[in-house]
């Protein structure tokens, strides 16, 4: 990955949807050495790696041509989770309600984006996806309504 690290790229996708957030209400944006056992304020928004993979689109685990011996670079994936926690489990209607309105704000910040994605030059695209989740979370088990959001950040 050269001179990008994972933490600068979660910190970086972490500032680029906390713009969503205050469209939302006073939400509060997590990177991943930022989380806290507990939530506190809501909504919260959680960016943190998942995995990697390396060398996809080739094949092999060696650098990959673009049409000339002397132009090869690395490709690599990674998977990086935004959890939004909408608000506490509670009454079904008011918890879709600020769950729809967390995913239409962060659909217009991940839409909005153009090169250099998340203000970084390394990563050359990316994709999501997302998915409704009920999470459980801390020792005392509270729900939470929310969504997570699943991006796959191809850097080379």
């Amino acid at each position: 990955m050269g001179s990008v690290t994972i933490r600068s790229i979660v910190d970086a996708v972490a500032l680029e949807l906390a713009a969503a957030l205050p469209i939302v209400e006073s939400g509060v944006s997590h990177s991943a050495v930022d989380m806290q056992e507990a939530i506190v304020d809501l909504p919260t928004l959680q960016v943190y790696p998942d995995s990697g993979t390396q060398d996809i689109a080739s094949g092999n685990t060696h650098a990959t041509s673009f049409g000339a011996a002397a132009v090869r670079t690395r490709q690599t994936e990674l998977v990086i989770f935004a959890d939004y926690y909408a608000r506490q489990r509670s009454h079904i209607g008011e918890d879709m309600e600020a769950l729809i309105d967390g995913v239409d704000a962060i659909f217009d910040v991940l839409e909005g984006l153009s090169p250099p994605y998340f203000s970084i030059a390394a990563i050359k695209e990316f994709r999501w996806t997302f998915e409704r989740v009920t999470f459980v979370y801390g020792q005392q088990e509270q729900k939470f309504a929310g969504i997570r959001f699943t991006l796959t950040i191809r850097i080379f």
